[in-house]
Formats: C-alpha cells, sequence, structure tokens
C-alpha cells in the first residue's frame, strides 16, 4: 500500500474543514437569538427612507420661502452648481439671473417643504466623509426670517427630498426676471 503524499492529506484537510463550516448550526435554545435570522431594523428619523420630521414647528410654515437654495458639489470633477429661487420667481443658476419661473411653480416648491416638513427635518441623511464621487447636497430655506439647511449625498438622499433637488435642477425660466424687490440676502455693503 501506497502512503498519500503530504500534499494529497493537506488538501483533504482543507476540504474537510471546508465541509465542517458549511454544516448546519446547533439550533440555539436561547429565547430571543436566533443565529439564522436576519436584522432588519425599525426606521428611524435618520433612516433614507423615511424622513420624519423632529417635532420642532414652523412658526412661519403659512408664508412663502423667501429665498430657496441648492448647493450640488463634487462629482467626477468636484464642481460646484447653486439653483437659488426668490419668492418672487427669480431663477439664479450659479449666482446669475437667468429670468423667473411662473408663481405656480413657486408655490408649488413651497407647498413641497410644507408637506415635508422642511423645518422640522434632520439636519443631515447620510455618511459624514462620502465617497469622493459622489454629489453632496446642501438645500437651504429660508423664510420669514427663519432659516434650515439639510445636507446629504447620493445614496442617501430621503424620497421626498430627492424629489425637491430633482425639481430644483431642472428648473428653466420661464418669464423675465421680476422686477427687483428688497433683497432677501440684506442690504448691499456699505
Amino acid at each position: 500500500m501506497n502512503p498519500i503524499p503530504p500534499r494529497r492529506l493537506a488538501l483533504l484537510a482543507i476540504v474537510l474543514i471546508l465541509l465542517a463550516a458549511c454544516a448546519q448550526p446547533p439550533a440555539d435554545t436561547t429565547p430571543g437569538l436566533r443565529l439564522n435570522a436576519t436584522y432588519t431594523p425599525e426606521p428611524t428619523a435618520t433612516d433614507p427612507a423615511t424622513p420624519t420630521p423632529l417635532g420642532t414647528e414652523d412658526p412661519n410654515e403659512g408664508l412663502t420661502f423667501d429665498v430657496l437654495t441648492l448647493e450640488r458639489s463634487g462629482g467626477l470633477t468636484n464642481e460646484t452648481r447653486t439653483w437659488t429661487v426668490l419668492g418672487n420667481g427669480a431663477l439664479l443658476i450659479n449666482g446669475n439671473l437667468l429670468g423667473s419661473i411662473a408663481q405656480e411653480v413657486v408655490l408649488n416648491l413651497d407647498l413641497q417643504l410644507d408637506q415635508m416638513g422642511f423645518f422640522r427635518l434632520e439636519t443631515h441623511y447620510g455618511p459624514d466623509q462620502p465617497r469622493p464621487d459622489t454629489y453632496a447636497y446642501a438645500l437651504t430655506v429660508v423664510r420669514g426670517g427663519s432659516e434650515s439647511t439639510i445636507t446629504t449625498v447620493d445614496g442617501s438622499v430621503p424620497p421626498s427630498i430627492q424629489r425637491l433637488i430633482d425639481q430644483l435642477m431642472a428648473l428653466t425660466p420661464t418669464g423675465l426676471p421680476p422686477e427687483p424687490t428688497v433683497d432677501p440676502f440684506g442690504p448691499p455693503p456699505a
């Protein structure tokens, strides 16, 4: 009888170890603990699928926003782009006044802010240090002297906020710039 070469013995030992690892674990009788259970967390206020208002009331909820700004930065080219809508319908992209949007669009944007309870939402969704090739978003609303900013990154944007971001990025002016009004950013420096 020929002895089994050491290489084959080692290979056989590895195969037996792998087979043992694939075997069913013994049933655990510890109450509340299941070895084969799948963990499904309960939705929380930071769960991107369910942005939940924190409970602080917006004292100016009945007013139309003064300024709504979306800043998108990052991506593969690491560029920053800004969309700003003023309550009078003025549309600025990267600080350039391009024209105006219909008042119905302004009211629709404002309604979305009210429906999601914008001023009561968490201020950040997603990791603090996102991947370098993703976009980061800062959505800021100024209304009646109150201001709130929500930051988020691709892959962590709650659906209601994503809809608002998509709508803002798709805006195009439909009219001439509105007549000058009181500057919501304050008076020019002296």
